[in-house]
């Protein structure tokens, strides 16, 4: 029996998305182009790796808009006046969203785009100039997935020079060899045995999302970027707890292990694409610019085998729910 069905067909349908990407821009987006600030607004899922890849990825540019990110009420107390700002709902509902909106709109704030799933939603049609509609079509399950990688790719697209259609068929081909693989046996139980699994890797959102899929499903996890985990946290991770890098720097491997393995034991897990000092899933080579989305499709690959492993049931989870406040 799969616990997840729902969760891992929709993770599945992640490849079709990125297959089949119009990398041409979107017209209701075009302003945006000219844009000298941009503010993303969102919650969970549609701001943690969507609005922190296309920051991350941005500042590897020579020149290009100043980008931000934040949930509706903190950006409620904030001034937007000079800004472009990017509004995501995958419902169209979420009330932190819509409240910002209102005052955006009662403001006179003319710039107010908006990136949804629902074209028929109170977003989408406050914003109906200026809306994205996603084509990955609804999710069933409560974790967002196909979602979050269209969210990602639009915002990415959005910046210059990002991919081509050739990218996205190979990072499409590599997260397609990753989810129809498996994690090893022993990883799978020492996720599934540990209180706390901690992700860590560059600021991208990436850690930030994976975390949130576990903590809402099936196990608590917590995110932190860089080499943050050597800076405190160590002591209270737990023997046992697992540690998973996103492609992490071979400079500061030995530190890790020192600090991790050796005096906190916790277990290294490691997603990348090549070998590691520690057990590794090694990911498929994919264009350096989409290189994220593979990262994102091992650690859905982890959280397949937890729930199988500890029989929950991550499609329907007991309190978590689809649109989180409305």
């Amino acid at each position: 029996m799969e616990f997840g069905p729902v969760t891992a067909k929709e993770m599945h349908e992640a490849v079709k998305v990125l297959d089949a990407f119009n990398t041409q821009t979107h017209e209701a987006f075009a302003p945006l182009g000219q844009a000298k600030r941009i503010h993303i607004i969102a919650e969970g899922s549609s701001r943690h790796f969507p609005a922190g890849n296309m920051i991350f990825e941005s500042r590897k540019l020579a020149h290009g808009p100043f980008i931000s990110a934040e949930g509706g009420v903190d950006a409620l107390a904030h001034t937007h006046d000079d800004a472009h700002v990017v509004l995501i709902s995958n419902s169209g509902k979420t009330k932190e969203i819509l409240d910002l909106e209102e005052k955006l709109r009662t403001q006179g704030h003319k710039n107010i785009f908006s990136i949804t799933r629902d074209g028929a939603s109170p977003l989408a049609e406050r914003c109906a100039n200026h809306v994205y509609v996603l084509g990955c079509g609804a999710e069933e399950a409560v974790a967002a997935t196909k979602s979050v990688v269209e969210q990602a790719l639009f915002l990415q697209s959005l910046l210059p020079n990002q991919f081509t259609a050739h990218d996205l068929q190979a990072t499409a081909n590599a997260v397609k060899q990753i989810l129809d693989s498996t994690p090893t046996a022993k990883m799978i139980e020492q996720i599934a045995n540990a209180e706390t699994i901690y992700f860590v890797g560059p600021a991208n959102g990436l850690g930030d999302e994976l975390a949130l899929k576990f903590s809402e499903t099936c196990k608590k996890a917590i995110s932190l970027s860089g080499t943050g985990v050597l800076h405190g946290p160590q002591e209270t991770i737990k023997a046992h707890d697992v540690i998973v890098l996103l492609d992490p720097p071979r400079a500061h491997t030995t530190k890790f292990k020192q600090v991790l393995e050796d005096q906190a034991d916790a277990h290294i897990i490691a997603l990348a694409p090549q070998e590691t000092p520690f057990p590794t899933i090694v990911l498929p080579q994919a264009p350096a610019n989409l290189a994220a989305y593979t990262h994102l499709a091992a650690g859905w690959a982890l959280l397949l085998g937890t729930a199988n492993a500890l029989k929950i049931n991550i499609d329907k989870p007991k309190r978590a729910q689809k649109v989180g406040y409305q």
